[in-house]
């Protein structure tokens, strides 16, 4: 999930537009997809505060069954 953050952190950076919302989605197996997103406190291209937001985002998932696609996504104003 970190590397995933860093990455979108690094997407974020190269809009050169900071996040206004971080949205994780989780497909688990057979293909059922469920997304979860958070706000962030403001508008910030941050690493450390879009880490955060995937990692709030994920811990509002509550099934345990196996995943078969990770991803984080920023979402701009």
């Amino acid at each position: 999930m970190t590397r995933i953050a860093g990455q979108v952190t690094a997407d974020v950076l190269a809009e050169q537009r900071p996040a206004i919302r971080v949205v994780v989605k989780v497909r688990y197996k057979p293909f059922c997809t469920i997304t979860r997103g958070v706000p962030l406190a403001e508008p910030t291209s941050d690493r450390a505060a879009i880490e955060l937001g995937a990692a709030l985002a994920l811990g509002k998932f509550t099934d345990r069954r196996p995943v078969r696609l990770l991803a984080v996504r920023a979402e701009f104003e």
